[in-house]
């Protein structure tokens, strides 16, 4: 069972209920990862108990708390293109993700809203290829 506080009231998602078959093909046909069993699940119960007047919004911004690309809490103050590439196996040999990064970089370098640049980078890439899978489900 999911569990959701809103401003007025907490909503009870029961996702133990069983997925028809018409859900299921639906469901996979819209994801091509689709957890059908765990999200799956949790999707269903939201379309049956989710109140019809209300909207549901899904976000990410505590992932960035993990600090994935360094563990130890210390970012390196200065990050160059070549930093950000190199993150990522085969990225650097690549043109088409050096211009792309290139272009992003530069895109951020006078404001990057006081965010450490690599937590920047680390939701902007990370997390919204995990979010747009997501977001599916």
């Amino acid at each position: 069972m999911l569990i959701i506080k809103t401003e007025d009231d907490f909503i009870f998602f029961n996702d133990e209920k069983d997925i028809t078959p018409e859900f299921a093909e639906i469901y996979k046909a819209n994801s091509d990862m689709a957890h059908i069993n765990d999200w799956g699940k949790i999707t269903y119960g939201m379309l049956k108990t989710f109140p019809q007047e209300k909207v549901a919004v899904k976000g990410s911004c505590s992932e960035v708390g993990r600090c994935y690309w360094y563990p130890d809490g210390k970012h390196k103050a200065h990050l160059t293109e070549e930093d950000l590439l190199l993150m990522e196996n085969g990225w650097y040999e690549l043109k088409f993700i050096r211009e792309a990064i290139g272009k992003w970089h530069e895109s951020i370098k006078e404001n990057s809203f006081n965010y450490l640049l690599m937590d920047l980078y680390y939701w902007e890439h990370r997390m919204g290829s995990w979010q747009a899978q997501s977001q599916l489900e």
